[in-house]
C-alpha cells in the first residue's frame, strides 16, 4: 500500500499548510486550489464496432462470438412470484454481481466465469432486464475479459462496474479491456431497447504489472439526478484517490489529475470505503483526511478548496461524517469527547453517541453548534427539509452483545436557522395522526440502534414509532418497505397507508431492491433472484371474483361422538338459546329444536343437533330463518356470541358454532362460519359465500375461517382469513344485499407473514417453557444457556404475576416429587401490531395426558438484534364445574384461574 501511504502523507502536508498559513483569510481559502489540478476531458463515446476500427479499446471479444448465449427466464411459482433463472450450455459458474432499478423495472449484471484454478479463462458479462409487471425478461451480451490473478478487489467479482440505469432506456456500466499491455477502463452505455453498447474512450489506462495495477482499482460512484429521477452527472473514484466527472448529457468524462483523495480500508481484511462526501448535485465535495478529525471542502470541477474544518479539540467525529441536506446547502457533523464516544464500531467506521452536532453552510462556514445536556446524547435521524432535522435524544446503555443501545428515546425537531428545538409527543395509534408523513432513517452518515422509519405529524408535533430496526426502501410510488432482521430470519414489511399499519410481505429472503410494486429478493438458501409482488393478491376472473388455487379448507371432522352410548351421551329435550347476536336492527338467535346430544363434562359445552335461527326485530316480532341441520357446537358459555359487523344500511352477523377458546392451541384453528344480514328496513336472511377457483365459481352456505384472527369490517368489506391448499390468505368479502351473498373480491396471500410469525413464536414458546422449569417436551437445538435465557426477559415480563404463579407452582410441584409434567402447545393469535411488535398468546397443557389449558398473553419486542419477552398480560385457564365441585383435584387451583395484568406495548 506504498502509493496509498504516499498519498496520505501528501494530504497531511496539505492539512498543515491550510491550517497554519495565517495570511489566508476566508476569501483567500475559497479561491485556493487544494493542489494545481490537471484535467483531461474525453469526448463522447463510440459504438463497440467503431472502437474495433480505431485505437479505442472496446469490448473484446464479443460474447456471442465465443460463448454460449445466456438464457434468462422467469419460472413462475404458485403464489404468483417468479424466480429468475440464468443458464447457458457451458460448464460455468453464473453470478449476479449488481443490480439497479428505475421506476418499475430492474437490471442485473451477470458474470459467467469460464476460468479455473489451474487455467486462465474468460469471464463473460451480460445484462438481464426484468419488467416484472409485464413478465418480460431479456438478456443482453456486454463484453468479456480474461481473469487475472491480481488482488480480489482488482478482479471483476468486486462488483465495481458502477451499474446504473440513467434513464428510461439506458444503463451505464464500466467495462475493462486489456490492449497493448495496458488495462483500459471505459464508461459504456447499453440501449435497453436495441441492445446496442456504446463505449467512451478509456478514461483510465494502467500499465499491466505496474504498482498502480497491483494496488489501485475503481471503487466509488456518486450520481446527481433531475426531478424525474434521471441521472445527469456521475463522479467516479478509485481506491488510491483518483477522480473522474461524467456529464451524462454530453457523455464526456473529465479526469481530475493532481491531488488524490485516497479511500480507507484494507482490501485484504476490511472493506475499503471512500472518504468523499459530495453535494447531491456533485458540484462540491467534502474529503475527510484519514486518521484525523479534519475535513476539506472543495469545488469538484476546479479543485478549488473552500476551506478546512474539523471537530473541536479533544472530540471525535463520527465516521462516516458529514451528511448534506437534499438541497446541498447545509451539512452536519456529529462528535463526542475522546474516550467517551460510546461508539458502535463497523468494519471501517463508527457511530458516536453525539454530545454535539455542528451545522455548516454550503461554503463550509459554521452556522451553529447544538450541544446535549450532560445526562443525554443525541443523533440525527434525518433531514426534514432544507433547514429542519429530526433528532433523537437518549441515554446510551450497554446491551448484552455488548453494544451500545439507546434508552428512553425522545424525538425533537431542530431548525438550524433559529436554533429552536421542538419536542414531539408519542402517539400510540398511527391512525390518530392528523397529517402523517413517513420518514425513513437516513442512509448516509453513521447511526446505530435507530428505528427504520417513523411516522410524523409535523404540524401537531406527534410521532408514531414502529419497533423495527432495519433498512427502509421506497418504491416508485412512494410506498415504504422495511427489511428487518430477526436473528437468521429476514422479515420484510410494507406500510399500508389505508390501514395505517405495517404488514409482512415476505420472510426468510433478503430484499435487494424494489421495482415498482415488486420486491427483488435474494433467496436465503439458493441465493437465486426472486421477484414477488408486494400485494401478493390472487387474480380475478372475468366476473371480478378472486381466484384461489383450491377450495377453502374446512374444519377437520371430529367423529360421531353423539352416537355414543347413553352412559356417556345425554339427550337434552329442552330448547334453549345457544347463541345470540344483537344488531342495530334486531337480534339474531340460534335455538335448539330439541333432542340435542350432549357430553356432560362439567366444562365446555359440547353439543350436537339441529337448530332454529330466529330474527327478532326491534318491535319484538320474530321471524324464522332456514334451520341449521346436524350441527356440532362447542362453547364455553350457555349462550355463545354471534359477531356483529356494522356496514352502511345493514349489519353482517358471523356465527361460528365452535368457539371454545381453550381448544385453539391444538385444534388447527379452522372453524365453520355462517353469515347473515339484517337490514335497516328490518329484513334478515342468510348469506352465501361466492368465490372462484381454476375449476370455476364456488358457492357455499358456510366457509372455514381461521378464527385466531378476528373477522372484521374494513372499508365496506368483511375481512377474514383462511387456507386454500397450502397457502394462507387474507380474504376480503364484499356484501351484496340484492344477491344475498358475500363475494370474494380480493385475496392477499399472507403465507409469508404466517410462516414468518411461526418461525419466531415457535422457538420462543419452547424457551418460555424452559424458563418456567418445564422439561416434558423436545427442544430441537437443546436447552438455551440459562444466563442467555434470562436475558430474553425484561424485568417487567419476569415480574408478571401470571408468569410468577406458574414459575413458583411448577417449582414447588417438582420439589414435592409430584410434577405436573406440563408442556407447551402451539402459540395462538400471533400477529404484528401497529408498532411492529408481536402480540401472541402462549398456550400450555398444565397436566400431562389430561389436557387442561392455560393461556398467557405476551408481547415480543425486537431490540435491534433479537426478539425479547417484553411483557406478559393475563393468565387464564379453562373451567369445569365438575372440578369445582370435587373435594380434591390437582387441577382445582387452576380451574377458571384468571390473573389480570395489563400489557405494556
Amino acid at each position: 500500500m506504498y502509493k496509498q501511504l504516499t498519498a496520505m502523507i501528501g494530504l497531511s502536508i496539505a492539512i498543515i499548510l491550510l491550517l497554519t498559513l495565517p495570511a489566508l483569510n476566508r476569501e483567500k481559502v475559497m479561491e485556493t486550489p487544494a493542489e494545481d489540478q490537471a484535467t483531461e476531458t474525453l469526448d463522447a463515446g463510440t459504438s463497440a464496432e467503431e472502437a474495433r476500427q480505431t485505437d479505442i479499446p472496446a469490448a473484446s471479444p464479443k460474447p456471442t462470438e465465443t460463448a454460449p448465449a445466456l438464457i434468462a427466464a422467469a419460472v413462475q411459482n404458485p403464489d404468483g412470484s417468479f424466480r429468475l433463472t440464468l443458464e447457458d450450455a457451458g460448464d460455468t459458474v453464473t453470478m449476479v454481481l449488481e443490480e439497479d432499478v428505475f421506476g418499475d423495472f430492474a437490471v442485473h449484471l451477470v458474470a459467467r466465469d469460464y476460468s479455473s484454478d489451474s487455467e486462465a479463462g474468460p469471464i463473460y458479462f451480460d445484462l438481464v432486464l426484468v419488467r416484472p409487471e409485464q413478465g418480460e425478461v431479456r438478456s443482453f451480451p456486454l463484453y468479456s475479459f480474461i481473469k487475472d490473478d491480481n488482488d480480489y478487489y482488482t478482479d471483476l467479482y468486486a462488483g465495481h462496474h458502477q451499474l446504473k440505469i440513467i434513464d428510461e432506456r439506458t444503463a451505464l456500466f464500466v467495462q475493462r479491456a486489456v490492449r497493448d499491455h495496458s488495462l483500459h477502463h471505459m464508461v459504456s452505455y447499453l440501449d435497453l431497447e436495441s441492445g446496442s453498447v456504446y463505449a467512451t474512450p478509456s478514461f483510465w489506462t494502467v500499465a499491466m504489472g505496474s504498482e498502480e495495477h497491483e494496488e489501485d482499482f475503481l471503487m466509488g460512484s456518486e450520481y446527481a439526478f433531475d426531478d424525474k429521477g434521471r441521472v445527469t452527472k456521475a463522479m467516479l473514484s478509485s481506491y488510491l484517490g483518483k477522480m473522474w466527472h461524467i456529464d451524462l448529457q454530453s457523455r464526456k468524462v473529465t479526469s481530475k489529475g493532481g491531488q488524490p483523495y485516497p479511500a480507507i480500508g484494507d482490501p485484504g481484511s476490511s472493506p475499503p470505503r471512500t472518504m468523499l462526501y459530495p453535494t447531491p448535485d456533485l458540484e462540491r465535495f467534502i474529503y475527510r483526511f484519514p486518521q484525523s478529525n479534519y475535513f476539506m471542502l472543495a469545488d469538484t470541477m476546479s479543485g478549488v478548496a473552500q476551506g478546512v474544518f474539523g471537530a473541536e479539540e479533544g472530540m471525535t467525529a463520527a465516521d462516516p461524517g458529514p451528511v448534506w441536506n437534499p438541497e446541498g446547502t447545509s451539512f452536519f457533523l456529529e462528535y463526542a469527547a475522546k474516550g467517551n464516544e460510546k461508539a458502535t464500531y463497523f468494519d471501517t467506521g463508527y457511530a458516536v453517541a453525539a454530545e454535539a452536532i455542528a451545522f455548516y453552510d454550503r461554503d463550509g462556514k459554521l452556522i451553529r453548534v447544538l450541544k446535549s445536556s450532560s445526562e443525554e446524547r443525541m443523533s440525527v435521524y434525518n433531514w426534514l427539509d432544507e433547514h429542519r432535522l429530526l433528532l433523537e435524544f437518549y441515554k446510551p446503555a450497554l446491551n448484552r452483545q455488548p453494544n451500545w443501545s439507546k434508552e428512553g428515546i425522545t424525538y425533537k425537531e431542530y431548525d438550524i436557522r433559529s436554533g429552536k428545538l421542538s419536542a414531539y409527543r408519542y402517539e400510540r395509534n398511527a391512525s390518530r395522526l392528523a397529517e402523517p408523513r413517513m420518514l425513513p432513517l437516513q442512509k448516509e452518515g453513521a447511526t446505530f440502534y435507530s428505528k427504520a422509519a417513523v411516522l410524523l405529524d409535523e404540524k401537531n408535533k406527534r410521532i408514531w414509532e414502529p419497533g423495527l430496526y432495519g433498512r427502509a426502501y421506497t418504491g416508485a410510488d412512494g410506498r415504504l418497505f422495511i427489511d428487518a432482521w430477526s436473528g437468521d430470519l429476514s422479515i420484510i414489511y410494507q406500510w399500508n397507508e389505508q390501514r395505517k399499519r405495517l404488514e409482512i410481505v415476505a420472510s426468510r429472503d433478503h430484499l435487494r431492491a424494489v421495482a415498482g410494486d415488486w420486491l427483488v429478493l435474494e433467496e436465503q438458501e439458493s441465493h437465486s433472484i426472486l421477484y414477488r409482488h408486494a400485494d401478493a393478491a390472487a387474480p380475478l376472473n372475468e366476473d371480478g371474483l378472486a381466484m384461489l388455487p383450491s377450495e377453502l379448507a374446512q374444519p377437520a371432522e371430529s367423529g360421531d361422538w353423539w352416537n355414543g352410548p347413553s352412559s356417556t351421551v345425554e339427550t337434552i329435550d329442552e330448547k334453549p338459546i345457544r347463541a345470540e347476536g344483537k344488531s342495530r336492527y334486531g337480534t339474531l338467535r340460534v335455538r335448539s329444536v330439541g333432542g340435542e346430544k350432549h357430553v356432560p363434562s362439567g366444562g365446555n359445552l359440547r353439543l350436537y343437533g339441529s337448530y332454529a335461527v330466529e330474527y327478532v326485530n326491534p318491535s319484538g316480532k320474530m321471524t324464522e330463518l332456514p334451520k341449521l341441520e346436524h350441527l356440532e357446537l362447542e362453547q364455553a358459555d350457555q349462550i355463545a356470541d354471534i359477531r356483529v359487523l356494522p356496514f352502511e344500511g345493514y349489519d353482517v352477523l358471523m356465527y361460528q358454532p365452535e368457539q371454545f377458546e381453550f381448544s385453539l392451541g391444538y385444534d388447527g384453528g379452522v372453524k365453520r362460519t355462517f353469515a347473515y344480514m339484517i337490514t335497516e328496513q328490518g329484513e334478515a336472511f342468510p348469506l352465501t359465500f361466492r368465490y372462484a377457483t381454476a375449476s370455476g365459481a364456488q358457492d357455499a352456505d358456510a366457509i372455514g375461517f381461521f378464527d385466531q384472527i378476528p373477522i372484521q369490517a374494513e372499508h365496506g368489506r368483511m375481512v377474514a382469513h383462511g387456507y386454500a391448499g397450502e397457502r394462507f390468505y387474507e380474504l376480503s368479502w364484499t356484501p351484496d344485499m340484492d344477491r344475498k351473498q358475500l363475494t370474494l373480491t380480493a385475496a392477499k396471500d399472507r403465507t409469508e407473514e404466517s410462516e414468518g410469525l411461526k418461525g419466531i413464536v415457535g422457538p420462543y414458546s419452547l424457551w418460555l417453557a424452559q424458563a418456567l422449569g418445564l422439561s416434558e417436551f423436545g427442544m430441537p437445538d437443546g436447552p438455551m444457556n440459562e444466563e442467555r435465557l434470562r436475558g430474553l426477559f425484561t424485568e417487567q415480563a419476569w415480574r408478571n404475576p401470571g408468569f410468577q404463579r406458574l414459575l413458583k407452582d411448577f417449582e414447588e410441584q417438582a420439589k414435592a416429587g409430584n410434577p405436573s409434567r406440563a408442556f407447551p402447545w402451539e402459540p395462538i393469535n400471533a400477529r404484528f401490531d401497529e408498532h411492529g411488535n408481536i402480540r401472541v398468546t402462549f398456550t400450555f397443557n398444565l397436566f400431562y395426558a389430561v389436557g387442561w389449558a392455560a393461556h398467557l398473553e405476551a408481547v415480543l419486542k425486537y431490540n435491534g438484534y433479537e426478539w425479547i419477552f417484553h411483557d406478559f398480560g393475563a393468565l387464564t385457564t379453562e373451567y369445569a364445574e365438575s372440578v369445582e365441585e370435587a373435594d380434591e383435584d390437582p387441577m382445582k387451583p387452576y380451574n377458571g384461574l384468571h390473573i389480570q395484568d395489563p400489557l405494556d406495548i
